[in-house]
């Protein structure tokens, strides 16, 4: 299970670069993020559970 969340993450980091990049930002800015993790880890994705405090 571990795996499948390293390959989210991957996935929503390289996605944020590539926007970065298409914007020529020198910075990954958190908006880029934002949109990876909406495409990558919709906030209906069970793992969001796993890291609030009421989400059990």
């Amino acid at each position: 299970m571990a795996g499948q969340y390293a390959r989210a993450l991957i996935r929503v980091i390289e996605t944020a670069f590539v926007t970065a990049a298409s914007r020529r930002a020198p910075l990954i800015e958190r908006d880029a993020v934002d949109e990876a993790m909406v495409i990558w880890e919709p906030e209906t994705h069970a793992s969001h559970a796993l890291y609030t405090s009421g989400g059990r």
